[in-house]
């Protein structure tokens, strides 16, 4: 759930944040101008689609409107960061501490080489729908897309060339394992391979009409791609054949890595992971603790490792994925009713009978034990002890103590 603080763009904000600049205006404060900040959940309420970390400390994440965060802690603690964008980011890679893009809708490709202090627009050539990059040095890399794009930079993304992919189907994910060999992934088992770089591209027979969302490539033999209804192939022989694995479930897997050519893990819909430790013989489903769809997974070490989805789910792992801790806080219910009655002490109030209070200002926010499972729209006190929600079924709650019952 989204709560945000103070912008000067409201047209543009959720409708409890408009709501809110208003109840600042009926009790006489003057509204402040500074930017809107998210005050529940945090670090975001944004769905995140990517997540890159360059060592156990200093990682990125990228999502929705235009987000990214970065943390210098291992993920106990996010900072925005100003991308300049409010598309969506689909794909973050750094080459180093200070050298990093983001690709994602629009044809956006962005860049920093100061650690994310500032990004800046890339000219890509095209409207498309950016999903996927790897570069394999500083200067050259690949990016795919919509509709068979397939991009390439030799001066580390100033400036990009199309490459003719041979195939208008939607290209999901690209691997390159040295500066000539790569495969690009897609809409219905697409796969391609190119050998010179991506001067020319050859379709292989996948053997599956899923969609393949994501590969893992060990070398230039052996590799993984995973898709829809939880499709997951395997290569030994560069792609020239792909045989089948029984993943155990049919939830659509999003993404996938491996950190030898025995253990990897994928993950997907409804927050499954899978982890398997024989190279893909058997997959086993790991407790992730979440049901919100996770979009990406990586590996910093045999044991540390992070994965980032819906609504600003970020999870973290540091026993090679037996078990996963969040690192976002903050419920992620929907909140449709809100109201202070001072600058410090206010209420909001949602599904599943969510009523939160914070007492400094929106920077910490308390729940309460509203009594009910109801949808509640409309929270308002009279006073710091006395107030009323109410919601469907005909339900109407009352407190003389803040909150504290209900």
């Amino acid at each position: 759930m989204k709560i945000h603080k103070n912008t000067t763009k409201p047209n543009t904000i959720s409708m409890i944040a408009f709501i809110w600049l208003g109840s600042f205006g009926v009790f006489g404060q003057p509204i402040q101008t500074e930017d809107w900040k998210w005050q529940n959940p945090l670090p975001t309420g944004n769905t995140l689609n990517d997540i890159h970390f360059i060592d156990t400390l200093n990682g990125w994440a990228v999502g929705e409107f235009g987000t990214i965060i970065n943390t210098t802690n291992g993920g106990k603690k996010w900072h925005v960061q100003t991308s300049g964008v409010q598309v969506s980011l689909t794909t973050i890679h750094f080459l180093n501490s200070q050298t990093g893009l983001a690709i994602g809708a629009n044809g956006t490709i962005l860049k920093t080489i100061n650690g994310g202090g500032t990004w800046q627009s890339q000219n890509s050539g095209t409207t498309n729908l950016l999903l996927s990059f790897q570069f394999t040095n500083s200067q050259i890399g690949w990016v795919v897309g919509w509709a068979g794009l397939i991009l390439k930079t030799t001066n580390g993304g100033t400036t990009w060339q199309a490459q003719t992919s041979g195939t208008s189907k939607t290209l999901y994910f690209v691997n390159f394992v040295d500066s000539q060999i790569g495969w690009a992934i897609g809409r219905e088992g697409t796969v391609l391979k190119t050998s010179d770089g991506g001067e020319t591209w050859q379709s292989q027979n996948s053997g599956t009409s899923s969609w393949l969302m994501a590969s893992y490539f060990l070398n230039n033999l052996n590799g993984y791609a995973v898709g829809t209804g939880g499709s997951i192939i395997k290569t030994t022989n560069g792609g020239n054949s792909w045989e089948t694995q029984v993943s155990g479930t049919t939830l659509d897997l999003k993404s996938v890595h491996f950190l030898n050519n025995q253990t990897g893990l994928s993950v997907g819909k409804d927050g499954k992971i899978l982890k398997t430790i024989n190279g893909g013989i058997n997959w086993q489903t790991q407790a992730s603790g979440t049901t919100k769809m996770l979009q990406s997974v990586q590996f910093i070490n045999s044991q540390l490792g992070f994965s980032v989805g819906e609504f600003s789910t970020i999870l973290k792992t540091g026993n090679g994925g037996e078990g996963w801790t969040p690192l976002n806080s903050g419920p992620l219910n929907s909140f449709f009713g809100v109201h202070f009655i001072d600058k410090q002490n206010g209420w909001v109030s949602g599904d599943s009978g969510a009523i939160l209070k914070t007492s400094n200002g929106g920077k910490n926010w308390i729940r309460q034990n509203s009594g009910t499972t109801n949808w509640l729209g409309c929270v308002r006190f009279t006073n710091s002890q006395s107030g009323w929600a109410v919601g469907n079924k005909g339900t109407i709650l009352k407190t003389i103590n803040g909150g504290n019952t209900w």
